[in-house]
């Protein structure tokens, strides 16, 4: 079971993994179905 902090960090760390892989934010917060000002406001 996570407890809270891992459910916040978990899809964080997913997402900048993410981004490393497409290596373009834009599209790595569309497959994650966030806009970019969501994914800068988190990170």
């Amino acid at each position: 079971m996570l407890n809270s902090d891992e459910r916040i960090v978990k899809p964080k760390f997913g997402l900048l993994i993410l981004v490393e892989e497409l290596g373009n934010i834009s599209r790595a917060c569309m497959v994650m179905g966030l806009c970019r000002n969501t994914f800068y406001h988190h990170i």
